[in-house]
């Protein structure tokens, strides 16, 4: 029986970003499509098929229900992607990378994924005659499914929803290769806002910024933060033995503070930490040559990107996790995804966030961890030496249905979703 649902309607969803890509950003639209259902609401979705050179992540695939129809179309990018694989930073690999990604940003389009606007068009069209449907949802970034998700809607004549993951055209990181760049994305953004019934977004900041942004009615904007799936709801107990192990998952990118951590753990090391006293697993895309540069190798484990699912697993064979966030934006706009799969474990957490940023907050009301200026190597020194001495926060229980989790279930935040598309539905489209 359907929950909260007298009648089964169906949203057609835009996502670049979309399982089995390996991507943060991910792990929120298929769980969302994955929940939705359970409120009375079907899912197709329109999305990218991902690069048979890329690593994915199949079982957050096989875990959406089966009425949710997936409509892949063919992106060149997808082409050479290799996403979940080590981005090397040094010699010609790196310089090469880097200039790629400089010579993209001079181009005078959206962004990189431009070119795979036509095919999931064609995709979206051929998904919206077969099926009835009742809302386009479209998820930013990148804008490339923004700008689909708004045409589609606009030649249905169906009422469009806009949901930021990331603040697009006032962003505060340097995406843009110049001002008249960012005047263009601001233009583009206006036309997808303009045409937005409603507007979701990643955190209560984020909605009172886009609807003062755009002078938008608040009601308009709700924030459907990212969030934990319910099954990880589990107690955390650490190894009486061996190193302490603390493990990082997921993407590491050119706006964290990665290089901090590892000049902090440089120090640690010159203070006297022994790679025998702690050892440190990085579950992503980090390049091994980065620690070896900074001397820390011994320190340092680089392992490949892993299913979601098997995050899970190596968190619970793991003592304490590593969450890194850029000062400044990040802090105040979102939650790291990551956030909320370390916090529903209980474990400690090494956090190198800002003290009144969002993940602070949560986790500070669940004591787990420790708060750590993410610029200041000298006290991530003094942070890793105290987890080695053993003098750090301790796992604890947590209870998903009490503050200030309960708020952050993947399945009330689908529930908050599908009240948005209601009343999108309700409303004539723009």
């Amino acid at each position: 029986m359907v929950n909260g649902a007298a009648m089964t309607r169906r949203v057609l969803f835009v996502s670049y970003v979309f399982p089995p890509m390996p991507a943060g950003g991910s792990v929120r639209t298929g769980q969302l499509a994955r929940f939705l259902p359970e409120r009375g609401w079907e899912v197709s979705v329109v999305t990218v098929a991902c690069s048979p050179s890329m690593s994915v992540d199949a079982p957050a695939v096989e875990a959406l229900p089966s009425t949710v129809q997936v409509h892949r179309a063919k992106g060149p990018n997808q082409l050479v992607a290799t996403r979940g694989r080590p981005n090397v930073q040094s010699g010609w690999t790196g310089r090469l990378r880097r200039l790629a990604v400089g010579a993209a940003s001079m181009a005078p389009v959206p962004d990189r994924q431009i070119g795979w606007y036509p095919a999931a068009c064609r995709v979206g069209r051929r998904a919206l005659a077969t099926t009835s449907h009742d809302v386009v949802l479209a998820s930013f970034g990148p804008a490339t499914s923004a700008i689909v998700g708004a045409r589609l809607a606009r030649q249905a004549g169906l009422p469009f929803v806009l949901d930021y993951r990331d603040l697009w055209s006032d962003t505060p990181h340097d995406l843009y290769f110049s001002s008249w760049h960012r005047r263009r994305a601001a233009a583009r953004e206006r036309k997808c806002v303009q045409q937005a019934v409603r507007i979701t977004c990643a955190s209560e900041p984020m909605a009172e910024h886009l609807a003062s942004q755009h002078s938008r009615a608040p009601a308009e904007v709700v924030a459907v933060p990212n969030g934990f799936d319910p099954a990880w709801a589990s107690p955390h107990t650490r190894t009486p033995d061996g190193p302490l192990r603390l493990v990082y998952t997921g993407a590491v990118h050119r706006f964290q503070s990665v290089g901090r951590f590892l000049q902090g753990l440089r120090l640690a090391a010159d203070r006297g930490l022994a790679s025998g006293d702690l050892h440190v697993t990085f579950v992503g895309n980090l390049d091994p040559g980065v620690p070896r540069d900074l001397g820390v190798a011994d320190f340092v484990t680089c392992e490949s990107f892993k299913p979601h699912e098997e995050v899970r697993r190596i968190l619970a064979k793991s003592d304490c996790a590593l969450l890194i966030e850029r000062p400044g934006y990040r802090g105040k706009f979102s939650y790291s995804a990551k956030t909320f799969d370390y916090a529903v474990t209980g474990m400690p957490v090494l956090a190198l966030v800002e003290e009144d940023s969002n993940s602070a907050g949560l986790l500070r009301e669940l004591d787990t961890a420790t708060i750590v200026p993410p610029d200041n190597p000298d006290a991530i020194a003094k942070a890793l030496l105290d987890l080695a001495n053993g003098s750090g926060p301790s796992a604890r229980a947590v209870n998903i249905s009490e503050s200030p989790l309960k708020d952050f279930n993947r399945r009330t935040l689908a529930a908050r979703l599908a009240g948005v598309l209601d009343e999108a539905r309700q409303v004539e489209p723009r």
